[in-house]
């Protein structure tokens, strides 16, 4: 991979923050911004302080079957509804 410019870095920075560019183009960000202190700076930006992107991480996937589950408990929620039971206690 050639060395990035400082452009291409301030373009990857908030991918980076996120931790959503492959590991390769992280790393050669990251090997840019140790000897180029405009870029670390901002990369330093990125910190757990940063109330942006500081808390922000990688989406997950719901647990196996989850919409199946929770569409199948309304549908049992609403039969219960329409016929006056009451309806399931949660667990």
């Amino acid at each position: 991979m050639q060395p990035l410019t400082c452009e291409r870095v301030a373009e990857l920075t908030d991918g980076v923050g996120l931790e959503v560019v492959p590991a390769d183009l992280r790393s050669a960000v990251l090997e840019h911004a140790s000897t180029c202190p405009t870029c670390r700076a901002l990369l330093a930006r990125l910190g757990p302080d940063d109330d942006e992107t500081g808390t922000a991480g990688p989406a997950l996937d719901p647990p196996a079957r989850f919409a199946d589950r929770t569409l199948a408990r309304l549908a049992e929620e609403r039969r219960a509804a329409g016929s006056g039971e009451a309806r399931p206690e949660s667990s």
